[in-house]
């Protein structure tokens, strides 16, 4: 579900433009899916070991994994010496923040925070 969320919003986004244009796009997309309905969020998280979702994961991991350095690549103002590694650093930073501020369970006011300086 949040990958074809992803999928149509950052082909929208994307298309020639800067990175920075792009690293928005992707922080944002992901911010605003997990936030949609952050109840069911805030649920999953500490349950995602004991239900059986590893396709689900797996499909999400695949298909991130190969739209966002293709998407990348096409950025106008940049040319990565280190593509993989600095698309795998982004977005483990990007999960990770989004599920640490569920895990955290902080207020608004520290979660725009959050996603203020994660963009």
């Amino acid at each position: 579900m949040i990958y074809q969320a992803m999928e149509g919003e950052l082909l929208d986004a994307c298309c020639d433009t800067s990175v920075a244009k792009m690293v928005e796009a992707v922080v944002t997309t992901y911010w605003n899916a997990k936030m949609e309905r952050p109840e069911v969020t805030r649920a999953l998280y500490p349950s995602i070991v004991e239900i059986d979702n590893a396709p689900l994961i797996q499909a999400f991991g695949h298909w991130v994994d190969v739209a966002t350095p293709a998407m990348f690549a096409g950025a106008l103002d940049t040319v990565f010496a280190d593509l993989p590694t600095v698309n795998l650093s982004l977005l483990t930073t990007i999960f990770g923040t989004v599920r640490s501020v569920f895990e955290r369970n902080l207020p608004a006011a520290q979660v725009r925070a959050v996603h203020s300086q994660l963009l």
